[in-house]
């Protein structure tokens, strides 16, 4: 059972992930990129620390963003998440 819902997320992904790249592609001006090519571009022609420092703030920014969304909805009951059996509504 646990191989069905990983196959079904792991399609799930992969169909989100295409629709993106499109619309990515046709949302591009010509001559401009985006910030994972421009990173890729960059690591091709220099070789220093900057590409892993830029990918280490915005992983950080994930989870600052992650943690003050946490904190905003910490006693709010949200309905998209199932309660448990032993709490109240």
């Amino acid at each position: 059972m646990l191989k069905r819902f990983l196959l079904t997320g792991m399609l799930v992904a992969a169909t989100a992930t295409a629709a993106r790249a499109q619309t990515t592609i046709f949302m591009v001006r010509t001559g401009s990129n985006t910030l994972p090519v421009e990173m890729f571009l960059y690591l091709q022609k220099w070789q220093d620390p900057t590409i892993a420092a830029l990918s280490s703030l915005l992983i950080l920014f994930a989870i600052l963003l992650v943690l003050a969304l946490s904190l905003m909805a910490r006693g709010r009951r949200l309905p998209f998440i199932p309660q448990r059996s032993g709490e109240s509504t």
